[in-house]
C-alpha cells in the first residue's frame, strides 16, 4: 500500500511517537489542529427616541475564521499558535431616526448615521505550563 510510506515521515514531522512502559506499540503524538468559521445574521433594533420618533439600528457582521495548532510537550507544557479573524471581519452599522410610518416605508430618515468598523487578522503564540 503506497499510502503508508509517508505516514512515518508525517509522524516524525508532527511530533514523533510517545514511549510506552510496556511492550505495546507506541502511539503517535500529533498536535491538535482546529478551525472555526462563523457568520452572524443581520440584526435590527427598534428604540423609541421620543413619543413620535423611532430609532432603527441595522447591524451586519462579516464572516470570521479562526485556526489554531496546539502541541503538548513533556505532558506539562503546551505551545499554541492561533490565527484569529482571518477573513478581515467587519461590522457595518446603520442608524436612522424616523418620525412617521411614511418615512420608514420610503426609507428616508430624519437623521442617519453610518458606522463601519474593520479589524485585521491577529496571530497569537502562547506557551502554557503546569506547576
Amino acid at each position: 500500500m503506497p499510502t503508508r510510506a509517508w505516514l512515518p515521515v508525517l509522524i516524525a514531522v508532527l511530533g514523533g511517537c510517545s514511549k510506552s512502559a510496556d511492550d505495546t506499540p507506541p502511539e503517535p503524538v500529533l498536535p491538535t489542529i482546529a478551525a472555526a468559521a462563523e457568520t452572524a445574521p443581520t440584526a435590527e433594533e427598534w428604540v423609541n427616541v421620543s413619543a413620535e420618533a423611532k430609532e432603527v439600528t441595522d447591524v451586519e457582521y462579516g464572516g470570521n475564521l479562526e485556526f489554531f495548532v496546539e502541541k503538548t510537550i513533556a505532558d506539562k507544557f503546551v505551545v499554541r499558535l492561533a490565527a484569529q479573524n482571518l477573513l478581515d471581519s467587519d461590522k457595518d452599522e446603520q442608524i436612522g431616526v424616523f418620525e412617521s410610518v411614511e418615512q420608514l416605508q420610503a426609507g428616508t430618515p430624519v437623521t442617519s448615521v453610518h458606522q463601519i468598523e474593520e479589524s485585521d487578522p491577529v496571530y497569537i503564540l502562547t506557551f502554557r505550563g503546569t506547576f
